[in-house]
């Protein structure tokens, strides 16, 4: 499961094209690929006294005043323990103001850069995201996951290309002021029966189930029932003292706990249908040590959330389940959304397909498309594998922004990845997404006009990332 993770709105003062070549990353000539390289350049460095520079002398004095300097200097610092040692595979997307930047990690899996810069000089950033990326073909150009389209129309013809191909599978729907751009279904929602997929048709949307369960945290925080700074021993017993006594509840909602994931555990993977409770992940996790001092680096956690889970419980003596459905769930108006049981009777439910041999690995396009029912538990959890459709998903985005699940701080801790924001409100995009093999979903929402593009996919990530990518690109040149 992928958190859509690490998204920062800057602006770069213009470069030459000596000076950006002169940098490891070398990209292109244009604007929007010129402040790409300085960016990668900066993150690599993780050098305090680069980062501090860019900060004050590239960017945009109303972003920069927005975060104390030292916010800034931790989210680069974070993105440095993710990526250094990176290098640009390829560039699968490319106009003169946006650009999408495939990076292989040491690791030997992919991760991409979204940019999106100005149209006018001095061309400042104006979007900037890391999210998961693909094995690149190595030439630029539109890919299964990464494309641009001039048109709705367009847009259509290609998701049907892509479907005839079976490239694509799923939903896509895009809301501006309010009402909906586009919005059509794709492929089969199950292919042996040949049944389509529809508009409100429930998908695995993976770690989009993450912002459910910090938003049931934040309202217990506002309510006044725990403090994000508390320590997990605090609400659960059995950790050993090292682990209860320091993390704290902020480090599991920032996957800065020190812990990571479950899904490679032997004991998890030999039998993924024994995990039907919260508990039943938290005594797997308990026996589970840390990989690295709480509150030192970032490491996408599902450990994490399936704890907080149990903090959840241990709080309100209530199953995790009842209360998102309580404090989420029912305020949005998301009548379809849960964690039902795999191809649960009555519900229309897609079913997942993958090329994939193992969660990590890169697709092979030509190896055939099988059922993942088997690789998961039988129903979703605190940190992933809920349903739900595009129309739910667009509700909760509705709420959320008009505090009707949170009061305005806690919204803004949720949106300002469980920090506090500091400085006047600005333009900025908000995203998140799940993945897996079988599974791709992503929601990217405009902050300021609200305008939300949701992609939900049963084949396997990033497919849905890419699309969003391209639709959310598109509405903000409408906006121009």
């Amino acid at each position: 499961m992928i958190f859509f993770g690490f998204v920062l709105s800057c602006s770069i003062v213009a470069q030459s094209p000596e000076a950006s070549r002169a940098n490891k990353f070398k990209l292109g000539d244009s604007p929007a690929e010129m402040r790409a390289a300085a960016v990668l350049e900066t993150v690599q460095s993780g050098d305090e006294v680069s980062i501090r520079k860019l900060i004050n002398e590239q960017v945009v004095a109303d972003f920069r005043d927005a975060y104390p300097m030292e916010q800034h200097i931790s989210a680069f610092k974070r993105m440095h323990e993710n990526i250094g040692g990176a290098e640009v595979a390829a560039i699968m997307f490319s106009q003169p103001n946006s650009v999408d930047v495939t990076l292989k990690l040491s690791s030997g899996k992919y991760l991409k850069l979204s940019l999106q810069v100005a149209a006018e000089a001095p061309h400042l950033i104006t979007m900037m995201g890391f999210g998961p990326g693909e094995a690149p073909s190595g030439a630029k150009g539109p890919s299964a996951s990464t494309f641009s389209f001039s048109s709705f129309d367009d847009l259509d013809a290609q998701l049907r290309q892509m479907t005839d191909a079976d490239k694509f599978s799923g939903v896509v729907v895009a809301t501006k002021n309010g009402q909906a751009q586009f919005q059509k279904a794709y492929g089969f929602a199950d292919r042996t029966r040949k049944i389509s997929n529809q508009s409100d048709t429930l998908f695995d949307v993976g770690s989009i189930n993450k912002q459910f369960t910090g938003v049931a945290v934040l309202k217990l925080a506002q309510e006044g029932r725990l403090n994000l700074d508390d320590p997990l021993g605090k609400f659960l017993k059995g950790f050993p003292p090292e682990i209860a006594n320091r993390v704290t509840i902020r480090q599991l909602l920032q996957h800065r706990s020190g812990w990571g994931d479950y899904l490679d555990y032997p004991k998890f993977v030999e039998n993924p249908a024994r995990f039907r409770t919260v508990n039943d992940y938290l005594e797997l996790i308990r026996t589970i040590p840390l990989e690295f001092e709480p509150g030192s680096k970032d490491r996408y956690s599902n450990i994490g959330f399936a704890v907080l889970g149990g903090v959840i419980e241990a709080v309100t003596g209530r199953s995790y389940f009842d209360v998102v459905s309580d404090v989420v769930y029912g305020p949005a108006g998301m009548k379809s959304t849960g964690s039902f049981a795999r191809g649960a009777s009555g519900k229309n439910m897609a079913i997942g397909y993958t090329r994939l041999q193992s969660k990590g690995t890169a697709s092979d396009q030509s190896a055939p498309l099988v059922s993942n029912s088997s690789l998961f538990p039988p129903s979703g959890s605190p940190a992933g594998g809920g349903y739900s459709n595009a129309e739910d998903l667009r509700l909760f985005v509705l709420a959320l922004l008009e505090n009707r699940l949170l009061d305005k701080e806690h919204t803004a801790l949720l949106l300002n990845r469980y920090s506090p924001p500091s400085g006047s409100a600005m333009r900025a995009r908000w995203g998140f997404a799940g993945g897996a093999q079988g599974v791709s979903a992503v929601v990217l929402v405009d902050l300021v006009t609200r305008d939300t593009v949701v992609v939900l996919a049963n084949l396997d990530m990033p497919v849905s990332e890419g699309i969003g990518d391209a639709i959310f690109r598109h509405l903000n040149q409408a906006v121009r």
